[in-house]
């Protein structure tokens, strides 16, 4: 367990109309990692928006290259996938670079539905999740969970990137002159 300080500062995040989400970057010793809390409102269906502007913050979160957990209330029924919203949230969480993974496998409501979530990148686990039950204090559980300092070893992921450097440019001016 590091006794040392706990270092703590907010992440600016693209703007978002559809959600509301805080991000906190989190430092202690040699350590960091990246807390995103989030609250999409229920009352209405996710839009193509929602999902948009979501995309646009975890390609945010990516390129910080330290672990990153996201929690909070999302308001899609994961559990339910007749649920328009549910796969395309599977899908976008799941999706290269993304590769998250959402833990939360049990109702966090007391009408049903699994619609608070803890996500992670594949190659964490998370230990010790637990949800209260829904109705002790509020119509919903509250989800604790115990995350490890360590990262599964899974096989090496390799990207390719370009360089602007390198792009010839000539092509350009044929094609457009």
């Amino acid at each position: 367990m590091y006794s040392g300080q706990l270092r703590c500062a907010t992440v600016d995040l693209p703007p978002t109309t559809s959600f509301e989400a805080l991000c906190t970057r989190f430092r202690a010793g040699n350590s960091a990692w990246l807390m995103l809390t989030v609250y999409r409102l229920g009352s209405c269906d996710a839009t193509v928006t929602f999902f948009e502007e979501l995309s646009a913050v975890l390609e945010t979160l990516v390129t910080h290259g330290c672990p990153v957990i996201i929690g909070g209330d999302f308001n899609i029924h994961v559990e339910n996938p007749s649920d328009a919203c549910s796969p395309r949230l599977t899908e976008l969480v799941s999706c290269r670079p993304m590769d998250l993974q959402q833990h939360v496998t049990s109702p966090t409501r007391q009408a049903g539905g699994t619609l608070d979530l803890v996500i992670t990148f594949s190659d964490h686990r998370v230990d010790q999740l637990t949800g209260d039950p829904p109705g002790v204090v509020l119509d919903y559980s509250l989800i604790t969970c115990s995350l490890p300092d360590c990262r599964i070893l899974t096989s090496k992921l390799t990207r390719k990137v370009h360089s602007w450097r390198s792009v010839d440019r000539t092509i350009k001016l044929l094609l457009t002159g």
